[in-house]
């Protein structure tokens, strides 16, 4: 996408843009479906030109409402909130931000019913399957959506963006403490070990998957004396996992047979490649 013309009221280099929207795993969605939508939501505002991007409660316990969330929530200048699969804290997020009456671009996939409370605002829909002609329409859609909800709040401050949807009522303008370099740090820290944990869930993945794993025993020795170099060269031939150590084996899995017979290549020391089952 080509970068965004700023106009002359508008700098959108200055402003946040907030995800709302589900980060976990979702029954009937694919595994790292999410990661995808986020990926295509960055796509569509870095070539707007945000000062920033990010999802609001990223790095922080889903199941309570945290001080930093209800500030981005309030204080972001545009949410972006995918009600896909309606997950319950996104729809409070959403809430929240409806409350606030601040301005909010709405978005699902074309698998997801309209909600009831919030059919009466416009929603942009994208295919869950992802198709990337559709996928780019939906892009452009969303870009121009962006734009031109915050250039009508930007020219029109004083005018409701959404509750007015929905009848006559008043704005919720909450006492929002400033948050202390403390609270940063708790927050910053809480990110760190959200995305260590991720990452580590998706190693994890990877190893447990549903293809079968060929389990093979080497002869302690051949890699070293001590457990820190043997398991330094056990794994350093790729596609190997270290399943266990005794007192004379080493117990190996891996998907084929080809990275065993690389590591036994690599590290014989005299034993017998059809002693280990490992025939060419």
């Amino acid at each position: 996408m080509s970068k965004s013309k700023v106009s002359p009221q508008t700098s959108y280099e200055q402003m946040v843009c907030g995800y709302v929207m589900p980060i976990s795993d979702t029954p009937d969605y694919r595994s790292g479906h999410w990661e995808d939508i986020k990926s295509m939501l960055d796509e569509v505002t870095i070539s707007i030109g945000f000062k920033e991007s990010r999802i609001v409660s990223t790095g922080l316990d889903v199941s309570t409402i945290h001080k930093r969330i209800v500030n981005n929530i309030y204080n972001d200048d545009i949410i972006i909130c995918d009600v896909s699969s309606r997950n319950p804290n996104v729809m409070f997020e959403l809430g929240m931000r409806i409350a606030f009456d601040k301005p909010v671009v709405i978005i699902k996939d074309n698998a997801t019913q309209y909600c009831f409370d919030s059919g009466t605002i416009e929603h942009l829909e994208y295919p869950k399957d992802m198709r990337y002609s559709e996928i780019e329409k939906f892009k452009a859609l969303l870009k121009q959506k962006i734009e031109n909800t915050i250039d009508h709040h930007k020219s029109n401050p004083e005018a409701s963006p959404i509750l007015n949807s929905f009848g006559s009522f008043t704005a919720i303008k909450p006492n929002l403490p400033e948050m202390s370099e403390a609270d940063l740090f708790k927050s910053d820290l809480q990110e760190i070990k959200y995305l260590l944990a991720k990452s580590l869930r998706n190693q994890d993945d990877l190893w447990n998957g549903t293809t079968n794993w060929i389990k093979e025993q080497f002869p302690k020795e051949m890699f070293g004396s001590t457990d820190d170099e043997i398991f330094a060269n056990v794994t350093s031939v790729p596609g190997i996992k270290v399943e266990g150590v005794d007192d004379k084996y080493v117990y190996v899995l891996a998907r084929t047979t080809t990275p065993l017979k690389i590591l036994f290549r690599k590290f014989r020391t005299g034993v017998s490649q059809n002693s280990l089952g490992l025939n060419d």
